[in-house]
């Protein structure tokens, strides 16, 4: 099996400095960056784009945020998959301690998720991609995404 070519993208230093420590074996390249910014990273360059746990820490709305799968599908080839991992807080069903848990999490900044839903996350997915599928465990919506080939110019 060929050696992974591994690029990370956060805003944090100490989260890239971490995981690269972490993958050093496979010599991952960093970039130091938000999801919601212009990535820097070439067109059709990559197979799979990874956005776990992301979303729902980032400022703004799903529909905001929707400009991070905009991101993503420009840097994937043709056939490529994103795959990731949001928590919800709408359109899911919450038990007493998960709201409880969200609230405090968004008051602490840590979250920023109260205006993020299940349909509006199906929506920016269905707008960007051709073809997705959502899978939720509880509050968290698993997602994955393949590229056809609508981040082409002939494409869509």
């Amino acid at each position: 099996m060929a050696e992974p070519n591994i690029t990370l993208l956060d805003s944090s230093p100490s989260a890239l400095e971490f995981v690269s420590d972490r993958v050093r074996r496979y010599e991952p390249s960093t970039c130091l960056g938000s999801v919601l910014d212009p990535w820097d990273l070439p067109a059709e360059s990559f197979g799979s784009v990874g956005m776990l746990n992301i979303l729902h820490c980032v400022p703004g709305t799903i529909r905001e945020k929707a400009v991070a799968f905009e991101q993503a599908r420009a840097v994937l080839k043709p056939g490529g998959v994103l795959f990731g991992a949001t928590v919800l807080n709408l359109g899911v069903e919450h038990t007493r301690r998960s709201r409880v848990g969200i609230a405090k999490l968004n008051r602490r900044g840590i979250f920023c998720n109260l205006g993020d839903g299940l349909e509006d996350l199906d929506a920016v997915l269905g707008d960007t991609f051709s073809d997705h599928r959502i899978e939720l465990q509880g509050i968290v919506a698993l997602f994955v995404a393949h590229a056809g080939n609508e981040g082409s110019p002939d494409g869509r």
